[in-house]
């Protein structure tokens, strides 16, 4: 008998474990089914050379020794993402290089082997990619911020292994570094919502439901003293419903900024069907290097959705969720071999808990790090071997029968303190299942 139910849990992580990762100063980082096992896998990217690693899960949560690296479009590669691009059912890699100015594809075989990559123009200087379906036809798209043109760049996927030719679409302001996409408005269409690094603001532009965006319209960020500090740019995103209230909520994460990250809550303008974003909560992470990179994963089984977020001050901060905006409870790992980059949660070792790995900017070696859940794992089956005999047959029936109506562990198959028909319930579930 499995709990199937578990209320919330303290915030628990083992400490990390390191792997090799492959890829020198991974700027991007991602977690797929790769080879099609069941079990999640890794693949990061390089900006020292450009290239791409995949590391095998091996679903108790280690990890494989990286590929060879996929050299993609030469140094530069800053940013990973992950979907099903030409339809066969295996997931694809698209890669965001900054100095080819191209959103590079490599097609998934299904075994952990992806095809030689594909290169789609994409602007200049390009940042952070999101993939999302963009324009509603089922097919995964590709937005990346290009900070040469101060643009978001849109290449609609095909779905035959190709992209439309990209269109950018004004950021609204200077440098944008992040784009992420959500139905902000409540419209049914995916909009895209813009970190502006130097614009100090979040742009959010409305999609029209057919791959094409509005004109970007722009919320400041909360500026301490009034005025913006110069060594501070909102840097990384987030998107969840962190008040459930069945709307999007965005979480932007600064560099410099003694480690603050800042939320917009959604809000709704009564008077149309847009959608707004509300004046922000500060919240201090104590550290002095800002935030890196953001994920979002309900990591205690409350229904709140929690944060995690590390920074280039060697630190990984796990942060509970409170269901209305605000943060509980942190967990600071501090003292990491290097500094951070990108984290991507998933289950590692299907546990039913979700897991985090987070990648290194350092290349010395290159590695990476994983972080267990221990929060909320659901107990082991409780095996119904009343009999002792290590195998649940037609002997713990008899035992049953024997014991009905006591209290006796030599006939309460399934621990609730009496034989009863409930245990001959749980023998016949647990039939042939041997017990140690």
């Amino acid at each position: 008998m499995v709990s199937s139910a578990y209320a919330q849990c303290p915030l628990s992580f083992d400490p990390p474990v390191t792997y090799p990762g492959g890829a020198s100063y991974a700027s991007g980082m991602v977690s797929a089914d790769f080879n099609r096992d069941g079990n999640a896998d890794l693949a990061t990217c390089s900006h020292l050379d450009g290239r791409v690693y995949y590391m095998r899960g091996n679903g108790n949560g280690t990890f494989q020794s990286p590929s060879a690296g996929f050299l993609v479009a030469g140094h530069g590669s800053t940013s990973l993402g992950a979907g099903d691009f030409n339809s066969d059912g295996n997931p694809d890699l698209v890669v965001s290089s900054q100095f080819a100015g191209a959103v590079v594809l490599l097609i998934g075989n299904g075994n952990g082997i992806f095809q030689p990559p594909v290169s789609f123009g994409a602007g200049s200087n390009l940042a952070e990619l999101t993939v999302a379906d963009l324009n509603g036809d089922g097919k995964p798209d590709v937005a990346v911020a290009a900070k040469g043109n101060n643009a978001v760049s849109v290449l609609l996927g095909l779905g035959n292994g190709s992209f439309a030719p990209s269109v950018q679409y004004p950021a609204g302001g200077s440098l944008p570094e992040a784009v992420v996409a959500a139905d902000i408005n409540g419209d049914s269409h995916q909009d895209l919502v813009v970190a502006l690094s130097a614009g100090f603001a979040l742009a959010v532009l409305h999609g029209n439901g057919n791959g094409t965006f509005q004109n970007p319209v722009l919320y400041p960020c909360s500026v301490p003293n009034g005025t913006p500090p110069t060594d501070s740019s909102p840097y990384c995103l987030a998107i969840s419903d962190m008040n459930r209230d069945s709307r999007p909520d965005v979480v932007v994460g600064f560099t410099w900024r003694s480690g603050q990250l800042e939320m917009f809550w959604y809000g709704t303008v009564l008077s149309t069907a847009a959608g707004t974003l509300s004046p922000p909560i500060l919240r201090s992470l104590l550290s002095p290097l800002g935030a890196a990179t953001l994920a979002v994963a309900d990591f205690n089984g409350d229904g709140n959705p929690d944060l995690v977020a590390a920074n280039w001050a060697y630190n990984v901060f796990m942060l509970t969720g409170n269901g209305d905006g605000t943060f509980g409870s942190l967990l600071n790992f501090s003292g990491l071999p290097n500094n951070q980059y990108k984290a991507v949660v998933a289950d590692f070792n299907n546990d039913g808990g979700i897991d985090v790995a987070v990648s290194s900017n350092g290349d010395s070696p290159p590695q990476f790090y994983v972080f267990m859940n221990t929060a909320c794992v659901p107990p082991p089956p409780l095996c119904p071997d009343v009999s002792g005999d290590g195998v649940v047959n037609f002997v713990d029936i008899t035992s049953i029968l024997t014991y009905w109506g006591t209290t006796s562990q030599f006939g309460d198959a399934n621990g609730d303190g009496v034989v009863s028909f409930a245990d001959i319930t749980a023998v016949l579930t647990g039939w042939g299942m041997t017990c140690n």
